[in-house]
């Protein structure tokens, strides 16, 4: 997929948004202006049940602005060269968030980015064409608070054609959080995602620089992925101790990793 297709894409997708939601935003709420920025740390970043850094430790950060019930953002992570030849993820979101009732809902697009990647650094494994890793997800979310203190949602995220040009990709989640009582000068926050995400094709990688193909056939499966930990908040720093697991339960060293196993994190915002 070209980068004009994908611009093109984005363009349609974020029009029909606003003209099909915009109008769920209440009359009397004055649009505000707000940004925030943030930074942090993880001993593992972990996507979908997958680990981007190969088991190593990531350096994370992102900006946020707001008006009203728009949004739009960037973040960035380190990765594992040897999954998508660069060391670096640059992803670019924007959306809504108009209110209705007691939900919030949640419409965007997601832009996934891999600067510097190499030019041929995969092959489709139906195809056998060179691949592109850059891909891009609309969004569909709802939450809302049964009860205090509570959140329930779910999010459903599509992409015409995924990360490698394995095709269509759809992906369903459902998450859960509850904050507890106030401890000493913490805030705790108990937290878990429940996800499944379906892909059309496979791939396998070719570079030498990468890997031999993948063989395990656990890794062609369908994923169910999931995690559950604990947050807390100290002003404006937020530590993580979080699980995570999957149904594929596969690690081929120096490719990609989707056992269970803890991550922690920290991270601050500001301002």
């Amino acid at each position: 997929m070209t980068m004009i297709r994908k611009v093109q894409y984005l363009a349609v997708a974020a029009a029909a948004a606003v003209s099909g939601f915009a109008g769920a935003a209440r009359a009397d709420d004055a649009p505000a202006f707000t940004y925030s920025f943030n930074i942090g740390a993880v001993s593992d970043y972990m996507f979908r049940g997958f680990s981007q850094r190969d088991d190593k430790p990531a350096l994370q950060g992102g900006a946020d602005i707001g008006y009203g019930i728009f949004y739009a953002g960037v973040w960035a992570s380190n990765v594992d060269e040897n999954f998508v030849a660069t060391n670096t993820e640059i992803d670019l979101y924007a959306g809504i968030k108009p209110v209705l009732g007691p939900v919030t809902f949640d419409f965007g697009v997601i832009y996934y980015g891999y600067p510097s990647q190499a030019s041929a650094i995969a092959t489709n494994f139906i195809s056998g064409a060179v691949v592109d890793v850059d891909y891009f997800e609309l969004k569909a979310g709802a939450s809302f608070s049964p009860f205090t203190n509570a959140t329930l949602g779910t999010n459903f995220y599509y992409s015409p054609d995924y990360s490698y040009e394995t095709g269509a990709s759809y992906t369903i989640e459902g998450n859960a959080s509850y904050t507890l009582p106030v401890i000493g000068v913490f805030t705790p926050t108990i937290s878990g995602v429940v996800g499944y995400q379906t892909v059309d094709e496979v791939f396998a990688f070719e570079n030498a620089a990468a890997a031999p193909a993948i063989t395990d056939p656990r890794f062609f499966d369908d994923i169910i992925y999931w995690n559950a930990g604990l947050s807390l908040a100290v002003e404006k720093i937020t530590f993580d101790m979080r699980y995570w697991g999957s149904n594929r339960d596969v690690d081929v060293p120096g490719v990609t990793s989707t056992d269970d196993r803890f991550v922690f994190g920290v991270k601050v915002a500001l301002p």
